[in-house]
């Protein structure tokens, strides 16, 4: 579900992209039942004035993980992958990324945000579903063609969303992944 799909462009055999908000529970709950698979990459603006405080973990905590848990029972999605940031963490003590940079970027509520996400993603375990939780760092526009790999450090390169979006859709669906807070970053590259 995404708010522009004409922004989406991204075709595999088995996605559904339907026009949604954050806001709308029931087409959240609708969308999400009978799915195998659920990625979220939703977000909010890139500017510390303009980000709601909270916004992603009510949105997990009131419509996402309701929506999920209400097909627990007859049909749960086999995983789903949460799209944090790079500067994201479980940790409740702030990082120097969160300290120093993120504060420059404007992006220090939306990161505060995310680790918010990713503890409630931890002490809410989803019975019968994979979690992941993907941090891909400065995403671009663009063509794409890069491969993307998980990494255990922060990339430092920006991703465009057209590559990021089809490595969303292969980790989801790979039943072999076995990171649950990856970075995102080249294959090639660091």
């Amino acid at each position: 579900m995404v708010r522009s799909p004409e922004k989406f462009d991204l075709q595999h055999d088995n996605l559904s992209v339907i026009q949604g908000d954050f806001s709308n529970g029931d087409a959240i709950q609708e969308t999400v039942r009978g799915t195998t698979y659920v990625i979220c990459t939703g977000g909010g603006p890139h500017n510390s004035r303009q980000y709601e405080k909270g916004f992603m973990e009510r949105f997990v905590r009131e419509q996402l993980w309701p929506a999920v848990l209400a097909n627990a029972e007859s049909s749960p999605p086999k995983a789903l992958l949460f799209q944090a940031g790079a500067l994201s963490k479980v940790s409740k003590l702030p990082n120097f990324s969160q300290l120093l940079i993120a504060p420059l970027m404007g992006l220090r509520p939306m990161a505060l945000d995310n680790d918010a996400v990713m503890r409630f993603i931890d002490s809410n375990p989803l019975k019968g579903t994979k979690v992941i939780v993907t941090r891909p760092g400065a995403l671009i526009n663009g063509k794409g063609g890069s491969d993307l790999r998980a990494s255990c450090m922060a990339n430092t390169i920006p991703l465009t969303y057209a590559d990021l979006g089809r490595f969303n859709v292969q980790t989801v669906s790979d039943e072999e992944f076995g990171m649950k807070y990856p970075y995102v970053c080249l294959k090639n590259g660091f």
